[in-house]
């Protein structure tokens, strides 16, 4: 199945694998779960360079989104604790974009991080996204 331009109904997921990035008992995603990295193999990456990777969840089961986290874990040794599900165009109306031009069908790049405004719009996604336990 291949996947065209992300639209804006449709739904992302962000796997979170780092506690401090949920709180379970108050059901939120904290903003550090959105914050795209500055660092890819320890070289230090310039703002309007970040990304941050998320799976477009569309047309899958609960079971088969949880299967899709557990793919992208890969070799991490973290352990897959949490998601982040969130409507695209919750991505653009914060001001960034989603890209879907990755040869992975179902990853996608949240772009446009330039300026100094990424905590703020790290925040702004935290917000609106919607946390998701296994």
């Amino acid at each position: 199945m291949s996947f065209g331009p992300v639209e804006p109904t449709e739904r992302l997921a962000r796997f979170i694998f780092i506690r401090w990035h949920f709180d379970p008992q108050k059901m939120v995603v904290n903003h550090g779960a959105f914050l795209p990295p500055d660092k890819l193999r320890g070289i230090p990456v310039p703002a309007e360079n970040r990304t941050l990777s998320v799976c477009r969840i569309i047309r899958l089961r609960e079971n088969e989104v949880w299967r899709e986290g557990e793919r992208v874990k890969g070799r991490r040794q973290e352990s897959l604790k949490a998601r982040a599900d969130i409507q695209a165009h919750a991505v653009i109306e914060t001001g960034l974009s989603v890209d879907a031009g990755n040869m992975r069908r179902r990853h996608a790049d949240i772009i446009g991080w330039e300026g100094s405004r990424i905590l703020l719009k790290a925040t702004a996604l935290a917000q609106r996204a919607t946390l998701r336990l296994p």
